[in-house]
């Protein structure tokens, strides 16, 4: 799981906003699945949309993630 203080290594230079926003999103996905690489993957985007620095379109599933 990620902190603020060691955060995912996307989010190392945002802001303390855009840090929890990540971490929170990211961690949500991680919950259960700890070490499952697919899930990494998919918390990261989680943590980037969250943070609101993709321009990219969310598919229904990670929409709802992006609301945490």
């Amino acid at each position: 799981m990620w902190t603020i203080e060691n955060p995912p290594k996307c989010a190392i230079n945002w802001s303390k906003t855009e840090k929890e926003k990540c971490v929170n999103s990211a961690n949500a996905v991680l919950r259960g699945h700890e070490g499952d690489k697919e899930y990494e993957k998919n918390a990261i985007f989680a943590c980037i949309r969250a943070a609101g620095k993709s321009t990219k379109k969310l598919d229904e599933g990670m929409a709802k993630l992006s609301k945490i």
